[in-house]
């Protein structure tokens, strides 16, 4: 395809799994912790960030709120990088980006079964 001055070819790939970041993110705590117990990925368990979040003392209407912000603000930097192609949304990556280090970090210190 067609690629104008300044855009970059990573860019439709950045774009969905920014708007998939939730998911994605999830799937891959779940996967990875499975793995690491000798489990099957494909095992059901409570290793999803909903529920590490709610183990955490989250209530669960309150987890779902902050997965569900993620997500908006995941989408919403999406937008901007399709919309703007400049550095104009470097700030929310930014925060996007410290805001799952924060996550995840707050979520391996508590293990979940």
């Amino acid at each position: 395809s067609y690629r104008g001055p300044g855009e970059s070819a990573v860019l439709p790939f950045v774009v969905p799994l920014l708007i998939l970041v939730v998911p994605t993110l999830d799937a891959a705590v779940a996967i990875g912790g499975r793995l690491r117990r000798g489990q099957a990925p494909w095992t059901a368990g409570h290793d999803h960030l909903s529920h590490r979040l709610i183990a955490r003392g989250f209530s669960p209407r309150a987890a779902v709120r902050l997965l569900q912000g993620l997500g908006a603000l995941g989408a919403a930097l999406a937008f901007l990088l399709y919309r703007e192609r400049a550095g104009g949304p470097v700030a929310l990556a930014a925060f996007l980006v410290l805001a799952l280090v924060r996550i995840g970090a707050a979520l391996r210190r508590k293990s979940c079964d």
